[in-house]
């Protein structure tokens, strides 16, 4: 069977409400895949995606880039599970590069981007181990960022709708 690690990864630990984002964030690089890229022309949103981001199921974070830094504005996940223990087909690249609100990623993020006057979109993912031995559910690491983010700023990241 499967063992599924968490963010926390201390097995004594329990997840605290005043985990830091900053605190998750450096967790998630130590122990899992991860890599990050940066579009200035979201009209290249799909080609970065499919040459930097592997087809696997993770979470992902979004900032914008301006004059004032990087503002995080969105934290999403990719691997919806099923209960067969198995992921529904979306996984990072597809995730990122879908639609939302109707309208293709690179358009959505274009808009955004706009109203945000931000020169930049960093985006940031995490994905589970390709050796098998360490994997993550995906809405439960995005259920963790989400927590760090509201415990700090008391709103949900301001892309994100719902949680």
């Amino acid at each position: 069977m499967q063992e599924y690690l968490f963010v926390s990864w201390n097995p004594d630990s329990r997840i605290d409400s005043e985990m830091h984002m900053v605190t998750l964030l450096a967790s998630l690089r130590s122990e899992f895949r991860h890599g990050e890229f940066e579009v200035s022309d979201c009209r290249q949103l799909r080609r970065v995606v499919l040459s930097e981001v592997p087809q696997a199921y993770g979470v992902y974070v979004i900032h914008t880039v301006g004059e004032d830094g990087r503002n995080l504005v969105y934290i999403g996940k990719a691997g919806t599970l099923k209960s067969d223990g198995k992921f529904c087909e979306q996984n990072l690249r597809g995730r990122m590069t879908n639609k939302q609100g109707g309208v293709p990623r690179a358009e959505f993020f274009a808009k955004k981007m706009a109203n945000a006057y931000s020169n930049s979109l960093h985006f940031e993912w995490f994905a589970e181990n390709i050796d098998g031995k360490q994997r993550f559910l995906p809405f439960f690491v995005e259920a963790q960022l989400l927590a760090a983010y509201f415990t700090e700023n008391r709103c949900l990241p301001p892309w994100n709708l719902r949680a």
